[in-house]
């Protein structure tokens, strides 16, 4: 199940609500996909390099 919900303004309260989404998912029987919680793990806003690339 891909999940997507907010992520910028207040980052660690959306942080939170996708966590708790992937949770619900899973007691659903499903497989969460949460991208925006994986890829800020390795891809960052201040890299030019990366930002033509995820963006």
């Amino acid at each position: 199940m891909f999940i997507c919900s907010p992520y910028a303004d207040d980052v660690e309260a959306n942080v939170m609500r996708a966590k708790r989404y992937g949770r619900f998912a899973v007691t659903e029987q499903a497989i969460p996909i949460v991208p925006h919680l994986m890829y800020p793990q390795f891809l960052f806003d201040d890299d030019p390099a990366l930002i033509g690339w995820w963006i």
